[in-house]
């Protein structure tokens, strides 16, 4: 297992634990190409496309890393997702502050398709529920903290149970394929 980042302390730690890690721009095709990897059959962005400021450029310089034939994971949490919804019928937004773009099935596979991905398969995951979020109980003004910590999760989880459309979040595995526009 080889591991990509743009941070060198991120990297430096990988390494000091005993990965084979390198510090690259994973958006950057030439950085990407510099590192002189073999291609692999499988590729895993996991939680990272909503944090890069282009991620088509990141699904290009993707298909530098993955073979003929291999696959690309892309998992990014769901824009649609039920927890989206009902903090937005509150009037609130929990988006984790570090991300800059948000998916929905439809966004991921059109980007996906311009980039020249095949999606073959696309699900959905469910975050588990344990403990509270600091993070975002400190967003929500006091008398709405019950229902954030609560109320929101627990039907989040239904609603998706319903209806896997508004899950937490999305899996899609991609194939090198041509599309509408070649991207190179």
């Amino acid at each position: 297992m080889i591991g990509i980042d743009s941070s060198g302390a991120g990297v430096g730690r990988a390494v000091k634990d005993g990965f084979e890690a390198y510090k690259a721009d994973c958006q950057d095709i030439a950085e990407l190409k510099l590192l002189n990897l073999q291609q692999a059959d499988l590729v895993i962005a996991g939680e990272l496309i909503e944090h890069v400021e282009s991620p088509g450029s990141l699904l290009r310089a993707a298909q530098t890393l993955v073979k003929p034939g291999g696959a690309l994971i892309v998992t990014t949490p769901n824009g649609l997702s039920g927890f989206n919804f009902m903090s937005a019928a509150l009037r609130r937004e929990y988006i984790h502050p570090d991300h800059i773009c948000i998916f929905t099935p439809y966004t991921l596979t059109r980007l996906a398709h311009v980039c020249s991905w095949t999606v073959q398969e696309m699900c959905v995951y469910a975050m588990p529920r344990v403990g509270k979020s600091t993070e975002a109980h400190a967003m929500w003004s006091r008398p709405l903290r019950y229902v954030m910590r609560r109320a929101i999760p627990a039907a989040s989880t239904l609603l998706s149970r319903l209806s896997p459309a508004l899950a937490d979040g999305l899996v899609a595995r991609l194939a090198p394929g041509e599309s509408a526009r070649r991207c190179e």
